[in-house]
């Protein structure tokens, strides 16, 4: 029999092995749910706050152009000085609603605004007449952990998929922080003699059983990139690739049937 693999970000049918799969019949439909995946600390959490953030995990994404801990934030002059020597990154005079930093598009034709988080929470300048400059706002003593993200493939969803300058603080937490966190669900159907009975999720090795209307999800999940693989009782029948985004709902619902299934 012929697996199947699908890149659930792209929607791309390829086949493993190169042999065609034309077998099953598939139905794939992938949905970033704009709703929180994870509900409001109701207290400030305790213990290795940043490391359950994913920080360091971050430092060898392919989007991370900066990621700094704090014994390399302690030995930077400023915070202005280091995203100034940043390629690609062009440091303004802060104005309403922005802080002055845009990402300029590779061939230099226009930029965008690079959107701003601390301790997971997207924050703008204070009114007009307050503080406004990164250094007033972002103090480096504070900070424990620095990184930015280009592009649409970090920590958190970015619907202009510029680029993301999130702080990590644990002198800035509230109890409003919610966990840094996403969440995976979706729908698989199938039928004798492919019906799927167990569905995988790697690499956190988590395994869920479809409900009677084939309902499955992957909850307190952090973000990047999981497998989904599909089992039946034989075999691994089907594998499909999600990213998982702060405070997002990936979704995914595959439709496994029996017509021109290859023997």
């Amino acid at each position: 029999m012929s697996h199947t693999e699908f890149d659930a970000r792209t929607a791309v049918i390829r086949a493993v092995g190169g042999v065609p799969a034309l077998g099953l019949v598939f139905c794939l439909t992938v949905l970033l749910s704009c709703s929180s995946a994870a509900p409001p600390a109701t207290s400030t959490p305790t213990g290795d706050w940043l490391g359950e953030t994913g920080f360091a995990d971050r430092d060898s994404w392919p989007s991370a152009l900066l990621h700094m801990d704090r014994k390399e934030i302690a030995s930077a002059n400023s915070l202005s000085g280091v995203l100034a020597g940043l390629e690609g990154l062009a440091i303004h005079t802060p104005g309403s609603g922005s802080f002055g930093i845009e990402q300029v598009q590779p061939d230099g034709e226009g930029a965008c605004r690079v959107h701003v988080y601390m301790n997971g929470n997207r924050t703008s300048p204070h009114p007009v007449g307050g503080r406004s400059r990164l250094d007033d706002v972002f103090p480096m003593r504070a900070i424990q952990g620095l990184e930015y993200h280009v592009g649409s493939e970090g920590p958190v969803f970015e619907e202009d998929e510029c680029g993301s300058l999130l702080f990590w603080s644990e002198e800035m937490r509230t109890h409003q922080d919610r966990p840094f966190r996403g969440t995976i669900e979706g729908t698989v159907l199938s039928s004798s003699p492919d019906s799927v009975i167990r569905v995988e999720l790697e690499p956190t090795g988590a395994r869920g059983v479809p409900g009677p209307e084939g309902g499955f999800s992957f909850p307190d999940l952090l973000p990047g990139e999981y497998e989904l693989v599909f089992f039946t009782r034989s075999e691994a029948i089907a594998r499909a690739t999600l990213r998982v985004f702060a405070f997002q709902g990936s979704r995914l619902d595959l439709e496994i049937g029996k017509e021109g299934r290859r023997r």
